[in-house]
C-alpha cells in the first residue's frame, strides 16, 4: 500500500516540478524581455551614432526606403508606382498633438533624437558655419522637417514667419525654435508676404539684418522657403561653399521679358539684370549691403518700392554692375562688347541653387500638378531628383506637404541614408568637383575668380 501511495505522490512531484519550471522560464522570458528591450533601446540609439547602410533597424523613414529605392531607380513596376502614388499620409508621426500644440523640448527631441546628432559633426562642418533664412508661413510639419533636415549646431537660423500666418503657427514655430536657442531664433521684424511684391524681398533683408546682428561667425547665406528639401547634406554644401572662395551665387544674368517690373533708369549708373529668388550670399555681401554699400542698397530699394518680383532683380544688379564692387560680385563689365560671348554662356547655364521645373513648349509635368507654370514634386519625379539633379543642384523647389506625401518621404529618407553614410566614412558622397564644373563659372580680366 506504501508503494500504491508513493507513486501518486512522485507523479504529483514531477507535475509540481514540471509546473514551477515552467514558471521559471516564462519568468526568465518576461525578465529577457523587459531589460533586453531596453539594451535594445540603447543598441538602437548607438545604431543611430553609428548607423548601418542596411537599414536592418527602424524608424520609419528608413522601413520605406527600399521601397523609395525601387521608385528613383527605376525598378518599380507601374502597379508601385500608383500605389505611392495613392499614399495619403506622411511616414513620420507629427511632433504635435492632435490640437497642434508643440511639446516640450525634452519630448520634442526624444521623438526626433534620430535626426539631432551634434556628435556626427565633421572639422569641416565646425569651421564653415552657415547662414539660413527660412521665409514660411503654413504647415508647421513640413517646416519641422525641413529643419530637420537641414539643422546643425555649427550653423545658424533665421525663421520669418508671415505676419498673416495663423497664430497657431507662431506659436508651434516658436516653441520649436525656443529649443534650439543658441542658433535659432524667430525674426524680430515680421512682414505680410505677398506673392511678386516687394514685401518677399523686405523679408528676406530682414532676415539677413538680424543674421548678422546674431552672430558674424558664419560664411554664407542660403535662403529657403518652406515648401523645399536639400538635394545636399551639410557636409555636401559645406564643401561646394568653401571651393567658391567667397564668391556668390547669383543665377542669370537672365533676359527681362517683362521689361515694366525693372525701373529703366536706376541709380548708380547701374544696368538693369534678372535672376530669381533663389541665392547663395557671402558673409561679407551680406555685411556690405548694411555698412559700406547700405546707400547704394537704399537708393537701389527706393525705385524697386511699387514694382512687382523685386527679389528676382535686387540682388542680380548688385552682383552683375562691377562697377559698384559688390563682395563676391563679378569682376568684368557684362556691357562691354567683348564680354557678349560671357554674358550668354551665364544664360545658358544650369540653374543650381534649385531644382525647379518650368513647364512650357516641349517641357512636361510628369506630376500633372501645375502652379505658376512650375511643375510640383511628385512620385514620377523622384528618378529625376537623384539622377539628375543630384549633382547639378542644392535644393528642390515646389514640394507641396499633401501632394503625393511619399515623394517627400523618399527624399527625406534618402536624405538621412546620405548622411548615416557620412557618418561612417567621414566625407561627403557627392564629388563636388564635378559639382562646381556645372555652377557658373564667371571669370576676371585675368581668369582667376570663381564667381
Amino acid at each position: 500500500m506504501d508503494r500504491k501511495i508513493e507513486r501518486p505522490r512522485a507523479k504529483a512531484d514531477i507535475k509540481q516540478v514540471t509546473y514551477l519550471f515552467i514558471l521559471f522560464l516564462l519568468s526568465l522570458i518576461l525578465f529577457y524581455l523587459k531589460y533586453m528591450d531596453a539594451e535594445i533601446g540603447i543598441e538602437r540609439y548607438e545604431v543611430k551614432l553609428r548607423p548601418d547602410l542596411n537599414y536592418a533597424t527602424k524608424n520609419d523613414l528608413e522601413k520605406i526606403y527600399p521601397t523609395c529605392d525601387q521608385l528613383w531607380n527605376g525598378s518599380s513596376s507601374n502597379v508601385k508606382i500608383r500605389s505611392a502614388i495613392s499614399v495619403q499620409n506622411h511616414v513620420l508621426e507629427n511632433v504635435t498633438d492632435k490640437e497642434g500644440n508643440f511639446p516640450s523640448c525634452e519630448t520634442y527631441f526624444e521623438k526626433r533624437q534620430h535626426f539631432y546628432e551634434s556628435s556626427s559633426l565633421t572639422d569641416e562642418e565646425k569651421n564653415f558655419p552657415i547662414a539660413f533664412s527660412l521665409i514660411v508661413y503654413h504647415n508647421f510639419e513640413q517646416i519641422e522637417q525641413l529643419f530637420m533636415s537641414i539643422y546643425r549646431t555649427s550653423n545658424f537660423y533665421c525663421i520669418h514667419i508671415d505676419n498673416s500666418a495663423s497664430q497657431q503657427i507662431k506659436d508651434q514655430i516658436r516653441s520649436l525654435s525656443r529649443c534650439f536657442s543658441e542658433n535659432v531664433f524667430v525674426a524680430k521684424k515680421s512682414v505680410d508676404v505677398v506673392h511678386s511684391t516687394f514685401s518677399v524681398l523686405l523679408a528676406e533683408l530682414v532676415c539677413i539684418e538680424e543674421l548678422l546682428k546674431f552672430s558674424s561667425d558664419w560664411k554664407y547665406l542660403i535662403n529657403l522657403t518652406g515648401e523645399e528639401l536639400p538635394l545636399m547634406t551639410n557636409l555636401e554644401l559645406v564643401t561646394v561653399l568653401t571651393k567658391l572662395r567667397g564668391s556668390n551665387v547669383i543665377e542669370g544674368p537672365g533676359v527681362i521679358r517683362i521689361p515694366h517690373r525693372y525701373p529703366r533708369h536706376l541709380p548708380w549708373n547701374m544696368k538693369r539684370y534678372k535672376s530669381s529668388v533663389h541665392f547663395l550670399l557671402s558673409h561679407q555681401a551680406c555685411k556690405w549691403m548694411f555698412g559700406d554699400g547700405k546707400q547704394i542698397t537704399d537708393n537701389l530699394l527706393e525705385v524697386f518700392g511699387n514694382r512687382s518680383c523685386p527679389e528676382e532683380a535686387f540682388f542680380a544688379i548688385l552682383q552683375y554692375n562691377n562697377h559698384v564692387e559688390f563682395p563676391g560680385g563679378i569682376k568684368v563689365n557684362l556691357s562691354d562688347p567683348e564680354n557678349e560671348d560671357l554674358l550668354r554662356s551665364f544664360r545658358t547655364k544650369v540653374h543650381f541653387n534649385r531644382y525647379k521645373k518650368w513647364v512650357g513648349g516641349d517641357s512636361k509635368c510628369v506630376s500633372n500638378k501645375v502652379q505658376r507654370s512650375i511643375c510640383m514634386i511628385g512620385v514620377k519625379t523622384l528618378p529625376e531628383l537623384i539622377s539628375s539633379a543630384y549633382g547639378r543642384q542644392l535644393f528642390i523647389n515646389k514640394f507641396p506637404w499633401n501632394f503625393q506625401p511619399r515623394a517627400w518621404d523618399c527624399i527625406l529618407a534618402w536624405h538621412f541614408h546620405k548622411v548615416q553614410e557620412e557618418k561612417i566614412t567621414g566625407r561627403p558622397a557627392l564629388d563636388h568637383y564635378s559639382f562646381l564644373d556645372n555652377i557658373q563659372i564667371k571669370y576676371s580680366r585675368k581668369e582667376t575668380e570663381i564667381m
